[in-house]
């Protein structure tokens, strides 16, 4: 069997000891076979010293930071982007906080050989509890009827399952087919992106399958055992749930654009509404806020949506121009 490459990149923001458990099952993948590694970190402005502890554990690290803390979906892109640079066969994109089992990459690797044309994850397991799935993953899996049928009657799991999406904490491919499906949607703003991904990607004819046999701990940023309350963090992911729902409606491409945002619009009065009769005023202002941001950025949504899902960009346009040109 050839030698594989693989470009590994790995985002982090204030994680040292989780990342650096990430970067050591990353070089124990090499021992396990024929792979060949180009290791990157993208540190997005940490100030725990992540990239210090990563330089101390390993030179095979390229390290590239953010002077400061930027927002996830460009981050992401520049670590894309500094993996496809490697012009390696495979790329994986991984979270900071994720670590795979022993020979998790031998089975993408050998998974993704035989089925060019799609995107692979692991099996996601709880990083804190680590005989259960992921809460995330499991609802992924439980859409899955086949392989929910095969758990049950206790069949033998097949090599892969098609998914309806696959959480992009550990999104594995070739190089050619992240470089066919381009990079990440920058106008969402944290939520939503790696779904977005994937529906690209099934539009553009590629699958999205989960490995069963190749698996990763998850700790989905639940890092320790008593989580405080933050309101702010819980205003910015409210926000960009919020935000990532209207642009899966506004980027649908089945749909001329115009009637995406008079759908969308339908949504952002109904929810505000809901929030109005919980006496909840800034939920109401903010859904508002909102969409006539995106309304104002409509030939930025206009054109993300023609470019990511292939489509002819005249017939989108409405009639006596584009809204908010």
């Amino acid at each position: 069997m050839p030698v594989a490459t693989v470009a590994a990149a790995i985002t982090a923001y204030n994680r040292a000891d989780y990342v650096t458990k990430c970067i050591q099952s990353l070089l124990d993948s090499e021992k396990e076979g024929a792979i060949e590694l180009t290791l990157i970190l993208l540190d997005n402005g940490s100030t725990d010293g992540t990239a210090d502890k990563v330089r101390a554990m390993s030179d095979r690290v390229r390290i590239i930071r953010n002077e400061q803390n930027m927002p996830f979906p460009p981050t992401l892109n520049r670590a894309l982007g500094a993996a496809l640079e490697a012009r390696t066969d495979f790329v994986i994109l991984m979270n900071d906080d994720t670590s795979l089992l022993p020979d998790c990459l031998p089975r993408l690797i050998e998974a993704a050989r035989e089925r060019p044309k799609a995107l692979f994850t692991p099996l996601q397991l709880n990083y804190r509890v680590p005989e259960h799935i992921d809460n995330n993953a499991l609802a992924s899996i439980r859409a899955c009827r086949d392989l929910v049928e095969d758990a049950i009657l206790e069949r033998p799991l097949r090599p892969v399952y098609e998914l309806p999406t696959i959480i992009g904490a550990g999104l594995f491919a070739r190089r050619e087919v992240y470089e066919e499906i381009g990079e990440f949607d920058t106008l969402f703003l944290f939520y939503g992106i790696d779904d977005d991904y994937c529906k690209r990607a099934r539009a553009l004819g590629f699958g999205l399958l989960l490995v069963p046999e190749a698996q990763m701990y998850h700790a989905h940023g639940l890092l320790v055992d008593e989580i405080k309350e933050d309101k702010d963090a819980w205003w910015r992911r409210w926000r960009s749930g919020l935000q990532a729902r209207f642009m899966f409606i506004l980027k649908e491409p089945s749909r001329p654009m115009w009637l995406n945002y008079v759908r969308a619009a339908g949504f952002a009065l109904m929810y505000s509404m809901q929030d109005l009769s919980k006496l909840w005023l800034k939920g109401a202002a903010e859904t508002l806020r909102i969409y006539l941001r995106l309304l104002m950025q409509y030939r930025k949504v206009r054109d993300a949506r023609t470019r990511h899902f292939r489509l002819a960009g005249a017939r989108d346009e409405p009639k006596g121009g584009a809204v908010g040109a």
